[in-house]
């Protein structure tokens, strides 16, 4: 995914297929164009591919966009301790209807094991890791789950992938 705020594209280089590079598109940043960023959702999301966006981590009773979109398109989440406790900074599903889902994405406050430890930009001095909390660390872990579900079947459409998920989860949240 891109730095900026713009809607990524996401496309094989010598093809026009969308699908041929992504079947999950995961966005783990705000996006400025909300009205473009539906548009592009809705596009990735008819050619057959499941966008999972980050919830937001501003303790809010709903989700932020993009996630927002999940009632018409792709898959919400939030963020769950290490302990499995909703995230105090985790945006809530809010009262709308919409596919939610919740991974661990670190305790929150300060940088340390209670969160988790991902990679950083490569432009970045250093050691390439470090502790980071939000529901932008939960996004990866729903998108690898998905792609697991893919790869024991590759015929699972979003709509079948998102029941799956809902009938499957642990609702102890």
């Amino acid at each position: 995914m891109s730095s900026s705020n713009s809607p990524t594209k996401i496309q094989n280089p010598t093809s026009s297929n969308l699908l041929e590079t992504a079947e999950v598109v995961f966005i783990a940043a705000s996006a400025v164009g909300l009205a473009a960023s539906l548009v592009w959702e809705q596009s990735v999301y008819a050619q057959g591919a499941i966008v999972i966006s980050a919830a937001g981590n501003d303790a809010r009773p709903q989700v932020d966009y993009p996630a927002r979109f999940a009632n018409e398109v792709g898959i919400a989440v939030g963020g769950v301790t290490r302990n499995g406790l909703f995230g105090e900074y985790s945006n809530r599903a809010g009262s709308q209807a919409i596919n939610y889902f919740v991974a661990p994405g670190g305790d929150g406050g300060r940088a340390d094991s209670g969160d988790v430890y991902s990679t950083v930009a490569l432009s970045q001095p250093g050691i390439p890791y470090r502790y980071f909390s939000g529901t932008s660390m939960g996004v990866p872990q729903v998108s690898g789950v998905v792609a697991l579900m893919l790869q024991a079947n590759p015929n699972l459409t979003p709509a079948d992938i998102k029941r799956i998920l809902a009938e499957t989860a642990n609702r102890a949240v």
